[in-house]
């Protein structure tokens, strides 16, 4: 088993400062979604931005994923995206290295069962992992939440 550990945060902003060190703005796990019918609701996720730390255990290069899946399939259901690139590990990033991303925009659609639909609203749970050389090495939850607008608060 790996020691390698990691980190991911899902915010509204990250960027990288001059003296180097990355700047987080609003974290969150939930996006609301205003919509007519719940039963057909959809929504456009223009991207989101990511923090990501790892402590890597060896210099070069290291292939990494971004997975998200819906937290309501079956784990062999394909992930509604998943993203590829490979991370650079020198002498200097050896110890810790961060990296801000904005993921590939995707659409979610609310295909919830009647019975899911409680108090004018619709939830889908899903789950953003952080995979290096094949294995999970950190996870955060995004919750969609459909609100029938008559229903909003």
């Amino acid at each position: 088993m790996s020691a390698m550990t990691g980190t991911i945060i899902l915010c509204d902003q990250v960027y990288q400062a001059q003296g180097g060190k990355f700047i987080i703005a609003g974290t969150y796990t939930t996006i609301e979604v205003r919509c007519k019918d719940l039963h057909r609701a959809e929504h456009q996720v223009n991207g989101l931005n990511l923090y990501l730390r790892l402590r890597p255990e060896r210099t070069g290069p290291l292939p990494c994923r971004i997975v998200i899946r819906d937290e309501l399939q079956p784990p062999w259901v394909e992930p509604v995206l998943a993203t590829n690139w490979e991370a650079r590990v020198d002498e200097r990033s050896i110890r810790l290295l961060e990296m801000a991303m904005m993921s590939p925009s995707f659409l979610v659609r609310a295909q919830v069962p009647e019975e899911g639909i409680i108090a004018g609203r619709a939830q889908l749970k899903y789950s953003i992992g952080f995979l290096v050389d094949g294995e999970l090495i950190a996870t955060t939850p995004l919750d969609i939440v459909f609100v029938h607008e008559a229903n909003r608060t």
